[in-house]
């Protein structure tokens, strides 16, 4: 149902910037449609989806998600193997080096992560001294967070995990607060759990840098919300945390913000932003750009649809997560003569995803495919380099970035 009024600063003036119709959410082996309608509040100019999924799905959807995360072929598991992958493992290591050099001493600081998946940078900041809680609503990564790094790791959403007396001397929300559903109420729990003197640290994708050359579209379903600085600026302002340090120096298109506790300025979202504008101009930038690229990626897929069909190819998709969905959705590769889905996650291998079998990295040894379309962003050239590994590196691949500027890669 549509809401028609800011979910950030409560004015009834959001103007519709982007539609994206017949999208499809995977969750739980179910396909449920669901047209995005992105959304600029001309007001504080924070962008967001009106009307939002159901908060039910949203809950099934993230409670079974495994976050997307390249595992090697000689893994013991998806999860603990030697060869495993942690997700966005680099940047986890900068965010704990970036924290450090922003707070100090670390040693007997009490740290919040919500929505910290198996608790990697919450292990960072231990080793450094921290006392680390965190919050995740997936029991599966939640029970590695703890079985794998000791780390205290509370299953359930931000909004329902009772903390008791508990004050946190830091409140970290890392790709989390575009995801919820209603990101004020967060920010002002965020602030209700501080300690005196305490700080929150959030980074999100930055909507004026939107990333353009992805299947995966920039406005995807699940983040309901995006920010400029200065929008999530003012928000933070109005719940009670003061701007300390800003930073978008990334080699993916996201941004920083530390900000101290303080009383909540309720005024800072009284005047328009003067970000509006601009973040308007990037929406429609975007727009036009996606669908240029979007024009490309069908192009390239068509030509080589062309030569498999003439040469009766057998053809292999590496990757079973939600990139590959997307090029499914935008693209005619569902026409290809596709043997099987590769995926490095023991989770996924043996099932059926998007109706085509799921295989190992070595069980396509077998299959021996005529081409492999390598369905990743992030992990596009250590997919190749598997295959090479398995003794697949005559097979020809088809992958479509030159130059991959990915949240695994940074640190």
């Amino acid at each position: 149902m549509q809401r028609g009024e800011c979910r950030t600063c409560g004015r009834p003036v959001l103007e519709e910037v982007r539609v994206q119709r017949g999208f499809r959410i995977l969750s739980e082996g179910r396909e449920i449609p669901f047209d995005i309608h992105t959304q600029l509040c001309a007001h504080c100019g924070v962008v967001q989806t009106d009307p939002q999924p159901d908060p039910r799905e949203l809950a099934r959807f993230y409670a079974s998600q495994e976050r997307d995360a390249f595992v090697a072929p000689d893994a013991a598991d998806g999860a603990t193997g030697a060869g495993a992958r942690v997700p966005g493992e680099g940047s986890r290591r900068d965010q704990a080096r970036w924290l450090a050099r922003a707070l100090g001493n670390l040693r007997g600081k009490r740290v919040l992560e919500v929505g910290c998946y198996e608790g990697y940078l919450l292990h960072l900041l231990a080793k450094r001294g921290a006392i680390a809680v965190g919050i995740e609503p997936s029991e599966r990564a939640a029970a590695l967070g703890r079985e794998r790094y000791g780390v205290d790791v509370r299953t359930g959403l931000f909004e329902d995990v009772d903390l008791g007396d508990s004050r946190f001397d830091l409140v970290v929300l890392s790709h989390v607060l575009e995801h919820l559903t209603d990101p004020r109420a967060a920010l002002e729990r965020a602030r209700a759990l501080c300690a005196p003197g305490g700080a929150l640290f959030v980074e999100v994708p930055n909507v004026l840098a939107p990333r353009i050359e992805s299947a995966v579209d920039f406005f995807t379903f699940d983040h309901l919300f995006n920010f400029a600085p200065a929008t999530l600026g003012a928000l933070a302002r109005a719940c009670g945390f003061e701007p300390v340090s800003v930073d978008d120096d990334f080699p993916f298109p996201a941004f920083r913000l530390l900000a101290a506790a303080c009383e909540p300025a309720r005024a800072a979202l009284d005047a328009p932003s003067p970000a509006v504008p601009e973040v308007r101009a990037s929406v429609r930038r975007y727009a036009r750009e996606r669908d240029a690229f979007v024009a490309r990626l069908r192009a390239r897929i068509d030509g080589e649809l062309a030569g498999w069909r003439a040469r009766h190819c057998r053809i292999a998709i590496y990757g079973a997560g939600y990139h590959t969905e997307c090029l499914l959705d935008t693209t005619d590769l569902r026409s290809a003569d596709v043997v099987a889905l590769v995926d490095g996650n023991p989770r996924k291998q043996g099932t059926r995803v998007f109706g085509l079998p799921v295989v190992s990295p070595r069980e396509l040894v077998a299959l021996r495919p005529d081409a492999v379309v390598i369905s990743s962003y992030d992990f596009q050239d250590e997919m190749v380099e598997t295959l090479r590994g398995v003794g697949l590196g005559d097979v020809p691949t088809v992958t479509f970035y030159d130059r991959v500027q990915a949240f695994s890669q940074a640190g």
